[in-house]
């Protein structure tokens, strides 16, 4: 009986105590959980994002390069003074008052100016007229010397080349030199007229140049037409050049000959 009635009382001393346990530790662990619940379900937040580093500006275009101004009253000095020097055959020489040095000093004035470039062409011009003037009188070292100026200037001259074949090609040659008397030219004499008839047979001859040299044009001019009463219809090749003593040369050029009385 006793222990009947004990245990039941402790029986229910025993559930009280456990359910009590029990009821507490729910409790904690519904905490632990909320807890533990509540940390997890919070996003992380994302880092701050890094200021973009500055970029340089872009630099500014740069400024047009002014080109110098033209003083176009000393040109037109330097050119006058260039063409003026020409005309008086001042090509290279004396230095400081010759065509070259104008138009070379008008270069520097307005590069690449026309009229200056122009001019020194005119100048290798030039010495290429004086130097076929001195291949048709024999003189070939002079031409070559004036050819070679001619170079100084401009070398790439188409003109330069071909003086340069008819200086070799006179210079191989046969020339032979026919003198006329001057008073006979003065007089236009009949006998100097029948001689001169005479030579045109050979100056029309293949391969044969005629070189005048005459005392002025008017006298050039007849001793040419003397020249072309010769029978035969090939047209002759001649050069006046105004010089003295009168004389006529006939120059057989290539394989050419002459059979001159």
């Amino acid at each position: 009986m006793f222990r009947g009635r004990l245990y039941p009382s402790g029986w229910r001393y025993m559930v009280r105590l456990h359910a009590h346990v029990t009821d507490s530790t729910v409790m904690f662990m519904t905490t632990l959980m909320l807890t533990v619940g509540g940390c997890t379900s919070v996003p992380p937040k994302p880092a701050p994002a890094l200021p973009a580093e500055p970029q340089p500006a872009p630099a500014p275009p740069a400024a047009p390069v002014a080109e110098p101004a033209i003083d176009w009253d000393r040109l037109d000095e330097l050119l006058t003074k260039g063409d003026d020097a020409l005309k008086e055959d001042r090509l290279l020489t004396p230095i400081d008052d010759c065509a070259y040095d104008y138009y070379q000093q008008a270069l520097q004035v307005a590069p690449d100016h026309p009229a200056a470039r122009h001019g020194l062409d005119r100048i290798v011009d030039r010495y290429i007229a004086l130097a076929s003037e001195a291949t048709q009188r024999g003189q070939h070292d002079r031409a070559q010397n004036i050819l070679e100026r001619a170079k100084f200037i401009n070398a790439e001259h188409q003109g330069i080349a071909m003086a340069e074949a008819q200086l070799r090609l006179f210079a191989d040659a046969n020339r032979v030199r026919v003198p006329l008397d001057s008073a006979e030219l003065a007089a236009r004499s009949q006998s100097l007229s029948d001689q001169l008839a005479a030579l045109g047979v050979r100056a029309k001859a293949e391969g044969t140049w005629v070189v005048i040299i005459a005392r002025n044009d008017a006298e050039g001019r007849w001793i040419y037409q003397q020249l072309r009463r010769a029978p035969g219809e090939r047209r002759m090749r001649a050069e006046l050049i105004l010089g003295a003593p009168p004389r006529i040369e006939l120059v057989a050029l290539a394989d050419a000959t002459l059979d001159i009385p």
